[in-house]
């Protein structure tokens, strides 16, 4: 509700007649308020994965777990610890490389977060634009740690992009809560087109701890 200045009244005092104001807010104290607050520094910083110019756009993605950071890009994936140490670094193929996932050309649009509920990673990226064969690519680590990878370290999945083979999935995200993951596709392109269709949700899945099988969610 906008401000509305109240009316004046008037408080009979004997014979006097006192107005008083009421402008309905707390007054400033003495000398304005505290000063604002300055974001607080970095503690540790170090550099991450660099763009190696083979790609455009790199398509920067990255999470903080408990133990590591992991920074993809379009074309790399890079494993740290906490404190700015390189544990491993890969190219994006290899690590969406998985019998579950099968061949493609090209993988990109790579989105990774930490599940603090469950202490597991969490990706997914896109194979194949403009392509009958695109996919959405979905993994989620077996463990706490992301640097075992492959089938031994993650559950990866692959699901075609369109049954019918007429759109290819662009600019995957992700989203979680303790029991679910839901990945949306944020724009669809018709093959041999530059015709992007409304955004669409992709599919919800539930999760099995400790394994963390992946399930299509039922109605």
């Amino acid at each position: 509700m906008s401000f509305q200045e109240l009316p004046s009244r008037d408080v009979l005092t004997n014979e006097n007649v006192t107005i008083l104001w009421d402008y309905s807010q707390v007054p400033s104290s003495p000398g304005g308020g505290p000063p604002a607050q300055n974001s607080p520094g970095t503690t540790t910083d170090f550099q991450g994965l660099t763009d190696d110019n083979t790609a455009y756009p790199p398509d920067t993605h990255g999470a903080v777990g408990t133990n590591y950071v992991v920074t993809m890009l379009n074309t790399q994936v890079r494993i740290q610890t906490r404190s700015g140490t390189t544990v491993q670094t890969l190219t994006l193929p290899q690590f969406w490389s998985s019998t579950n996932i099968g061949s493609y050309s090209v993988v990109f649009d790579p989105r990774i977060v930490y599940d603090p509920f469950n202490h597991r990673w969490i990706a997914c990226a896109v194979v194949d634009d403009d392509s009958s064969n695109s996919g959405i690519l979905i993994g989620i680590s077996r463990t706490s740690s992301p640097t075992n990878t492959g089938d031994a370290g993650w559950n990866f999945r692959r699901v075609k992009a369109d049954s019918s083979s007429q759109r290819y999935a662009d600019f995957p995200t992700l989203g979680f809560n303790k029991d679910w993951i839901v990945r949306a596709r944020m724009g669809d392109r018709s093959i041999s087109s530059d015709h992007r269709q409304t955004a669409r949700l992709g599919q919800c899945l539930r999760r099995q701890p400790p394994t963390c099988n992946l399930q299509p969610a039922t109605a």
